[in-house]
């Protein structure tokens, strides 16, 4: 599972002021098109990752979906012109993001084979929760007491789906939070990057990494030669999220990211109505509770940060300059 890019920037509007703001509309709306999109496209590859699954173990599907990201990427890149660039993925803090990566995507996928998808999807929206609480632990943001407030009634929105002495209580519901923290380590490494370098080159390095650890499945997994139709099921995971990065990106980095950031949540639907779809699984009614909980408080988060944003704008800004990738 890949979550979409956290930092962007609106385009410059027309010079001419009686178009701009129905051109940044139309920014906007291309944008939110974009992000809903890749939210169906995350989702359709952690489905095709799931009816793998059944088949091959969990280090070599990761392993075998990384390599055919990287592949795609790869082709990007060069498409891009940006494949003179690759060098720079040797760089140190590429390999902690792609580390974070790597935990993020074994562990959900791992926890993904055995529970359903839309309860695995809904503990996943702890993660901008818990990046609000580690900006806050970890590099000294402040966050004031309605965040926190949010971030705790994130918690009981998680423990709700977990469920944690009940009979419905297993291990892999505490990997989709290990997942989470992955991602976190993940999410505030990527924010020291060099705005100037390619969000390809950064999502080829991190994959390669994913694919490099997935490897070391082979100490502990009987890896098999996969058949025909779990290749297909592969291809089209690999397919599906190097797709959702490619759109996700697009949508961050041509349109006001307070538009648009809101929509990844739509990615909560396709899960439920793919897991019934596809596998007869629906949420019970404490797992649905829990993921309105965890929804409303991301988004009350996300506006809190927001409105801190515009206020911090409103000052002079005696911070160093952001190293986002933009």
């Amino acid at each position: 599972m890949g979550g979409a890019p956290d930092a962007g920037r609106i385009h410059a509007a027309s010079a001419n002021p009686g178009t701009a703001p129905r051109d940044a509309g139309a920014g906007n709306l291309a944008a939110i098109a974009a992000m809903l999109i890749s939210t169906v496209l995350y989702t359709l590859s952690d489905a095709a990752m799931k009816f793998a699954s059944v088949a091959v173990p969990t280090g070599e599907g990761v392993f075998l979906r990384s390599l055919g990201t990287v592949l795609l990427l790869t082709f990007a890149a060069a498409w891009s012109g940006v494949l003179a660039s690759l060098r720079q993925v040797l760089r140190p803090l590429l390999f902690w993001r792609g580390l974070g990566d790597a935990g993020n995507s074994l562990a959900f996928q791992a926890a993904l084979a055995r529970m359903p998808l839309a309860d695995a999807m809904g503990i996943l929206q702890l993660t901008p929760l818990c990046l609000t609480a580690a900006s806050a632990l970890l590099l000294s943001a402040k966050v004031g007491w309605r965040r926190w407030s949010a971030v705790g009634a994130g918690l009981i929105g998680a423990l709700l789906v977990i469920k944690p002495g009940s009979g419905a209580f297993n291990i892999w519901a505490i990997l989709v939070v290990v997942s989470v923290l992955c991602g976190t380590f993940r999410d505030l490494s990527s924010r020291r990057f060099d705005p100037a370098l390619s969000p390809l080159v950064i999502l080829i390095g991190s994959q390669s990494i994913v694919g490099i650890c997935a490897l070391g499945g082979l100490l502990f997994e009987h890896w098999v030669l996969p058949a025909p139709l779990v290749c297909l099921q592969l291809g089209l995971g690999a397919l599906f999220i190097a797709g959702g990065h490619l759109f996700a990106l697009n949508a961050v980095r041509s349109s006001d990211l307070a538009v648009v950031a809101p929509f990844r949540y739509a990615g909560i639907v396709w899960a439920i109505l793919l897991g019934f779809g596809l596998w007869g699984d629906l949420p019970d009614k404490l797992s649905l509770a829990g993921i309105l909980i965890l929804i409303a408080a991301g988004l009350y988060t996300f506006n809190r940060e927001r409105r801190a944003g515009m206020i911090d704008k409103a000052k002079p800004d005696m911070r160093p300059p952001s190293t986002e990738p933009s």
